[in-house]
């Protein structure tokens, strides 16, 4: 699979992680050398408790996904401030018309992650590693407890999962159009959203065709005719659709 395969009418685009690569500053391309260089790099970017261990092996099941109290609160709290606010149905819209068509880049699955070792998720409460380790430790976690070659389209989703993120690392979008859990946007927002008081500052909240169970929908209409919030999963579900 090509991470972005053609142009619209076909023309493929070539050589794209030279491209990638000119377009990225060299100390944002630069693969960290080894863990006390990324001790250090971690220390000098985020404000959570530089100690604090993200691959705990005593972390019970339950304490995971715990938005309300974690080492990150803070900077996770704030990122789905802004995500809540400035999502809407017109901004999402334009990403779709920008990005949807593909055509950008030419590369294989490995270049593209390699261009995540240093972009960390500040919308993760359990994480704050790279985002090519957290794909490596999740292939890795599936493959442990699912080893059988059946299962190889499963380890490969758990490398690939969060690999739209090279939206924030190449593209330079910023996280909150990049990262997070998504929602549907062209009607209300669900009370049973993760920090769903934000919502309250963004303007769809405001307009009322977009204020009921099903706004600018139709019952049953489908999910793959449903606007969700924009961000890394629909950008890859778009390169993987558009690649079989």
């Amino acid at each position: 699979m090509r991470i972005i395969e053609a142009k619209e009418g076909g023309e493929e685009v070539s050589n794209g992680l030279k491209e990638a690569k000119e377009g990225l500053k060299a100390k944002d391309f630069n693969p960290l050398g080894n863990i006390e260089e990324w001790q250090d790099y971690k220390e000098s970017l985020y404000t959570e408790d530089p100690t604090w261990n993200p691959t705990n092996p005593e972390k019970k099941r339950d304490e995971f996904r715990n938005y309300q109290a974690n080492p990150r609160q803070e900077r996770v709290r704030n990122f789905y401030r802004v995500n809540h606010e400035k999502q809407t149905l017109q901004f999402v819209l334009n990403q779709e018309k920008k990005y949807m068509k593909l055509g950008r880049f030419k590369m294989g699955v490995w270049e593209a992650l390699e261009l995540l070792d240093k972009y960390v998720d500040d919308s993760d409460p359990d994480t704050n590693l790279s985002q090519l380790a957290h794909a490596l430790q999740t292939a890795e976690a599936v493959r442990a407890k699912y080893p059988d070659e059946k299962y190889d389209w499963y380890h490969l989703t758990g490398l690939i999962h969060d690999m739209g993120k090279f939206l924030g690392s190449v593209y330079k979008e910023d996280q909150w159009c990049v990262v997070g859990d998504t929602f549907p946007l062209g009607c209300k927002f669900a009370k049973k959203i993760e920090f769903s008081k934000f919502f309250n500052n963004n303007v769809d909240s405001n307009n009322p065709l977009l204020n009921t169970r099903c706004g600018i929908y139709k019952r049953g209409c489908g999910l793959e005719n449903v606007h969700m919030s924009w961000g890394h999963d629909e950008y890859l579900y778009q390169v993987c659709v558009q690649n079989q």
